[in-house]
């Protein structure tokens, strides 16, 4: 992409990633606004504060569920209760694991609205 397209236009990131369960198939993405055009010459780098909200977010997680902010954080592991995020590494089960993934899912604010969504195919 041409450096004059970057300024006309911005960039954004886009974050995706995929699971399965051998029939269903899903691509989960966020978009990250990285470079917002705010005039004609002038356009804004944005990713520090959108990398700042998502340390923060994983502080607060680990702060309210003990989520470990150093592991790769999956909802179907944490919905399933099959995860390693409990303390010394044990289990988060039960309604804490669900209200840690409600929690997880509901403090996103520091994303713009419309900033996640997924897809999925079938098998065959």
């Amino acid at each position: 992409m041409a450096l004059r397209s970057l300024l006309r236009f911005g960039l954004s990131t886009i974050y995706a990633d995929e699971s399965d369960d051998k029939f269903i198939y899903v691509i989960a993405c966020i978009v990250i606004p990285t470079l917002i055009r705010r005039s004609v010459v002038l356009t804004h780098v944005e990713w520090d504060r959108y990398l700042d909200g998502a340390k923060q977010w994983r502080r607060d997680l680990r702060q309210n569920h003990g989520i470990p902010s150093t592991k790769e954080l999956k909802g179907s592991e944490l919905a399933s209760g099959h995860n390693s995020y409990g303390a010394g590494g044990g289990r988060l089960a039960g309604q804490a694991a669900v209200t840690a993934y409600q929690d997880a899912l509901s403090s996103l604010s520091f994303l713009a609205p419309g900033s996640i969504f997924s897809v999925y195919a079938t098998r065959g």
